[in-house]
């Protein structure tokens, strides 16, 4: 822009270059409101995203700790039924020294 139009000649350049200044000073406010409010939208969807991300690691944790419990407990029963095979075995061992014979029922075929 000339620095003539900004001062004018006296035909109402003068007005008409502070009216289109106004104009674009009111889009600009407006262009930065519109953005300002994506950038809140944004800015609220990414706190909720970053409640639900904390949500699901006390859940993960809470399920790692219910898989660990699970796991001792399958240990548990593990070291138990070996230790209940352990003590089959020896009665079968005294059994057979006895030639005890144990009454052993057989399965019926299935129809």
């Amino acid at each position: 822009m000339q620095i003539d139009m900004i001062e004018g000649n006296g035909n109402g350049e003068h007005e008409k270059v502070l009216s289109e200044a106004a104009l674009v000073v009111n889009q600009y406010k407006a262009e930065r409101e519109r953005l300002k409010k994506i950038a809140d939208e944004a800015t609220a969807a990414l706190e909720e995203t970053k409640k639900q991300l904390l949500v699901t690691q006390l859940d993960n944790e809470v399920l790692k700790a219910n898989l660990e419990n699970k796991d001792n407990i399958c240990e548990e029963l593990r070291a138990e039924a070996a230790e209940l095979r352990g003590i089959f075995a020896n009665i079968a061992v005294m059994v057979g020294a006895y030639e005890i014979q144990l009454p052993v029922k057989k399965r019926e075929p299935a129809p």
